[in-house]
């Protein structure tokens, strides 16, 4: 076998995972022609799990003519067209060592040999060839009624694969074959069929049936296979069902039944082959009984109409139609969309696709309506909450997410006599308020509220973002809720983010960078105005704020910053000559960054301006921070924490090794991580929800968590809620326990969550001032988390 030789990229996707339910930090993109290991020994499993777009996954276990020793009792051939979450307990028994090869089904077709289960010895044949569109050669062995791969030729017209064919004596008793004799046959793909050229060196009598199609889109070639009478016929086919749902599950079932026209009676023992143009057929072939009948199955994940065919050796054929029509969705999303929030409480929304029928993770092409790339991966993380985001799965079915649903603002502080406000986007396009009146909880004028693409907020106030580009503020006019009429009149916004009081936004026009509310429109004793040397930047990314500080980031990844000199808006000389930031985040008066995998930080050293802890890091991906602590997730699913100690720079020795963090979220003074396992660690202050010990037991197969100043909010699979935390901001969920089934996404203020449900509800909790208890229950109906 010879491993990454030349390959060829394929259209779709193939992911091996060391770990089951498609886990670990050591996962591959495995291209086509590619071979490598599953297993090196029994229960010695390098890959546990394999995801899969297009692409398919050729298994294999060793295969050595020269070795007469070699027990093939366990040996396994077979070609994964589908996800499979745990690929030990798929085969428990397997030969090893055991290989994969990377197939795309575009560029080869798959030949397979098989050898009925009653022939005489030599009775075993192994087949060594190169895989087409690639340099890869492997070895494959067909034994006794188990097929094996004979070749995977070309898609190209005049393709063909020639296969040396050692040959001999399979014992089942033993496992062994004792080889006696080499043979050798050419395949050629020609007009969508597969023939065979020639085939010679093998025994007197042996002959090799035309190739024949199986319903997979593969081909089969069978030794000595009996010859069917042309006398024979298929009498009649027929369907119990016309018309099925495309969920995988509703089946029409086929019977086919064969008869001998010279005797009119049923002919028993005859394989009749089986095609279709759509869905999955249960078998390619079945064989017919004392009534001259056999039966099969077509279920289906897309819609359309399907064509089955039965057909003999002979050539005789019958074909049906069935409809196949929309049934329930098979792609299910959890996970709240990035929340614009204001300062250090920015919520980065993680989203993952599950199969709805077995809620395991799939993976799925993830992108955004305006954009011309996508993602494939099982879980995605969302950078433009403003945009509608496409999820598809291969088989075609396609979920648009809404724009994020829900923002919250508030006080972030350790003052528990404050409160917050919720702002949510309606599926009309409007903004409804609840919550804190003063803030933004309430809808705003119909005259301005229409359009809305997205909201941001700072702590009093909410503004928002239209589709073309203009935007419209409310709340507190002194906190960024009045717009200045300069403003108002825009209609090149591209970006809105809120420090503390203050709103900040980039434009596609000069000036490219403004800012209105506390410190610019009001009097007060820091400067928040945009500098006209910021503000005329037209080469400006992205934009991020701190309580009275912001930053903005250059195309070629510079930072550049203004406000408060002691909190972040005076830049260090390190971190102001980086290049190449790709994250930036705040805690209440400092500012951290990532720069090609490196970490600096700047501001108020209480609030984690100093990150010279951290300064040995190389890989760190991604930043979350309380007010006054940073974490940073690393490529190798580690974490490592800067900052204030009593604020979340208190990671217990037993985190400090895990290499399993898929994601991270923060209250103002703890840090919750999301584990690949589907359990969730907590660490920092616990009065404001480093401790879940309480709910520990229930913190099992999680896929999205979300926070307010002072509790937690885990999602899982299933679509339930567990809470943790100061119950004054949401840590206790007991009140609304029965409500909370199948939400997709939690969002949040300062002090509640707003739960966004399936059936287009909304279930809140937490402060009763911060908009549980003036929740609008005409928002009900009126927001979906899908596009509909």
């Amino acid at each position: 076998m010879n491993s990454h030789l030349s390959s060829q990229q394929a259209a779709g996707s193939l992911i091996f995972y060391t770990q089951p339910n498609f886990g670990g930090q050591n996962a591959i993109d495995v291209l086509h022609g590619e071979t490598g290991d599953i297993a090196n020994r029994s229960g010695e499993w390098l890959y546990r799990s394999v995801a899969m777009a297009n692409m398919h996954a050729f298994a294999f276990s060793d295969v050595n003519p020269a070795d007469s020793s070699i027990n093939y009792l366990n040996h396994i051939e077979t070609m994964l067209s589908a996800n499979s979450a745990d690929l030990q307990t798929l085969w428990p028994s397997a030969q090893v060592p055991l290989h994969y090869l990377g197939v795309d089904p575009s560029l080869v077709v798959p030949v397979w040999l098989h050898i009925d289960a009653s022939q005489d010895v030599p009775n075993a044949i192994a087949a060594q060839f190169v895989v087409g569109v690639s340099t890869t050669q492997i070895s494959a062995l067909t034994l006794p009624g188990r097929d094996g791969m004979l070749g995977l030729p070309g898609r190209t017209d005049g393709s063909a694969v020639s296969a040396y064919c050692p040959f001999g004596d399979y014992d089942p008793s033993t496992g062994k074959v004792a080889w006696s004799g080499n043979g050798n046959i050419v395949l050629e793909y020609r007009g969508g069929q597969i023939t065979i050229l020639t085939y010679s060196g093998f025994p007197d009598g042996w002959s090799f049936s035309e190739p024949k199609q199986n319903a997979d889109g593969s081909w089969v070639v069978e030794l000595n296979a009996t010859v069917v009478p042309d006398s024979l016929i298929i009498s009649s086919l027929y369907t119990d069902k016309n018309s099925i749902k495309n969920d995988g599950i509703d089946a029409a079932t086929f019977t086919a039944t064969v008869i001998d026209t010279l005797t009119q009676l049923p002919a028993s023992g005859q394989t009749v082959y089986w095609h279709t143009t759509l869905g999955s057929l249960s078998s390619s072939s079945t064989v017919t009984n004392a009534q001259g009948q056999c039966t099969n199955q077509l279920t289906s994940v897309t819609t359309g109409t399907a064509t089955i065919t039965a057909s003999l050796d002979n050539g005789d054929s019958r074909a049906v139609n069935v409809d196949i029509s929309a049934g329930e969705p098979l792609l299910l999303i959890r996970g709240a969309r990035t929340s614009l929030r204001a300062s250090g409480q920015r919520q980065t929304g993680r989203l993952v696709a599950l199969d709805a029928l077995t809620l395991l993770p799939v993976s799925a092409t993830w992108r955004y309506r305006n954009a011309s790339t996508s993602t494939a991966a099982s879980a995605f993380l969302d950078v433009a909450p403003e945009q509608y985001l496409d999820v598809s799965l291969p088989s075609g079915e396609t979920v648009t997410l809404n724009p994020s649903n829900i923002i919250g603002n508030g006080e972030w502080t350790d003052d528990s006599t404050s409160a917050g406000a919720f702002a949510a986007r309606l599926n009309n396009g409007s903004c409804a308020g609840w919550g804190v009146a003063g803030w933004g909880g309430y809808s705003p004028s119909t005259q301005v509220n229409y359009g809305v693409a997205c909201p941001a907020a700072t702590f009093y106030a909410f503004t928002a973002l239209r589709s073309d580009g203009s935007i419209f503020s409310w709340g507190d006019g002194n906190e960024g809720g009045m717009l200045p009429a300069n403003i108002a009149v825009l209609n090149s916004v591209l970006e809105i983010k809120g420090s503390r009081g203050t709103f900040a936004l980039r434009s596609s026009v000069p000036p490219y960078i403004q800012s209105w509310g506390w410190g610019v429109d009001t009097p007060s004793a820091i400067n928040l105005t945009v500098p006209p040397y910021i503000a005329s930047m037209y080469d400006i990314k992205s934009l991020f704020a701190n309580d009275n500080a912001f930053v903005v980031i250059n195309n070629n990844g510079q930072a550049f910053v203004w406000g408060d000199a002691d909190a972040g808006g005076a830049i260090s000389q390190h971190a102001g000559a980086l290049r190449g930031i790709s994250d930036c985040c705040a805690s209440r008066r400092a500012f951290g960054v990532i720069a090609q995998g490196t970490i600096a930080a700047w501001g108020d050293e209480d609030y984690g301006g100093n990150g010279a802890e951290v300064a040995y890091v190389s890989n760190a991906l991604r930043l979350v921070a309380t007010e006054s602590a940073f974490t940073a997730l690393l490529t190798s699913g580690a974490i490592v924490c800067w900052g204030n100690p009593e604020y979340g720079n208190n990671l217990p020795d037993a985190y400090r090794y895990r290499t399993d963090i898929l994601d991270v979220k923060s209250t103002y003074g703890a840090f919750a991580a999301l584990c690949a396992d589907g359990t969730v660690i907590s660490w920092g202050n616990p009065l404001y929800g480093a401790n879940s010990a309480s709910v520990a037991g229930q913190l099992r197969d999680i896929v999205a968590l979300s926070a307010t100043s002072g509790s937690f909010a885990a999602l899982t699979r299933s679509g339930h809620v567990v809470t943790w935390g100061d119950s004054s901001t949401g840590g206790n969920s007991t009140a609304v326990a029965g409500q909370l089934t199948d939400v997709c996404a939690i969002y949040s203020n300062t002090h509640a969550f707003a739960a966004l449900k399936a059936d287009n509800s909304v279930v809140v909790w937490g402060d009763p001032a911060s908009g549980v208890n003036d929740f609008p229950s005409t928002i009900n109906g009126n927001i979906s988390y899908r596009a509909e």
